[in-house]
């Protein structure tokens, strides 16, 4: 009687780990058996069974669906990464030795030879020709598939330019047999003499398809110089509706970006969902 009285209670007194470690004979329908290879992450819940498996409750399966909604995150973002970023159309940083030739993607209009060059890593224009454009560098990008266009670059101008002496960024559109070449400004900047200023231009397309993006400069006297540097022109690209004749000869449009963009929503949606889902009960 002794002995039968201290085994009780010595029953009694184990700790609930000890008895939570302690495997049934028979899993009811609330318990559940996960191979012995997952029980690395969860090793102070697992019951050991008899065929090497570790068991665990409901609450603890429900936490190896957490990585889904990161997973849904990700892919998420993967759709919505072409859409939340401008394309690089064009970039000029003029990093390279003094030469009175800016370069092939640049076209110039001066008066003498070295008006327009790079200097000390900088595009330079000066010079007073008479006319209305005195100096000037046309670049012919393709901006055709784009659209929300953006310019950003940094100019400077001498200290002996006046406010008279103007500084042009705009679109130039090369004359045919009858018609001469037009100049059209989009954005203006008096002068006056200044360090360096960065400006950051939301372009629109050109009415004429055929116009090339250019700066010029509208000076008094010969010295009266601009510097440009870090030319950046960043847009989205275009997309359309492109129709894909299927099997049943019936037409399919192709979702644009803002379709996209709602199935990121979506996505997000779920996984808050998900993770309301997967809270374990207080």
């Amino acid at each position: 009687m002794i002995k039968t009285w201290k085994r009780a209670r010595l029953q009694k007194q184990e700790s609930p780990l000890k008895q939570q470690h302690t495997a049934p004979s028979n899993f009811g329908p609330t318990r559940a058996c996960i191979p012995a290879s997952f029980k690395g992450a969860y090793s102070q819940s697992r019951c050991c069974t008899a065929d090497s498996t570790v068991a665990y409750s409901p609450k603890k399966i429900r936490r190896l669906r957490v990585p889904y909604p990161k997973l849904l995150l990700t892919c998420a973002l993967c759709v919505a990464a072409p859409h939340l970023s401008a394309a690089v159309i064009f970039m000029d940083d003029f990093e390279r030795s003094n030469s009175s030739t800016v370069g092939p993607e640049w076209e110039e209009v001066e008066r003498d030879s070295s008006d327009v060059a790079i200097y000390n890593n900088q595009l330079r224009m000066r010079d007073q020709s008479g006319d209305a454009v005195d100096a000037a560098v046309i670049n012919d990008v393709d901006i055709s598939s784009f659209q929300n266009l953006t310019l950003s670059f940094d100019w400077r101008a001498t200290s002996n330019t006046e406010s008279s002496d103007t500084l042009y960024l705009g679109w130039f559109t090369r004359g045919e047999t009858e018609q001469p070449s037009s100049w059209v400004s989009i954005w203006t900047q008096a002068l006056g003499g200044s360090d360096y200023l960065s400006e950051s231009i939301s372009l629109s397309a050109a009415s004429n398809p055929l116009a090339q993006l250019a700066f010029w400069i509208d000076v008094s006297s010969a010295t009266e110089t601009v510097y440009l540097d870090n030319i950046l022109l960043e847009g989205d690209p275009l997309t359309s509706n492109v129709e894909v004749p299927p099997l049943t000869g019936a037409t399919v449009a192709v979702p644009e970006p803002s379709s996209s963009l709602l199935l990121l929503g979506g996505l997000i949606g779920l996984m808050h969902r998900r993770q309301r889902g997967n809270t374990p009960p207080g």
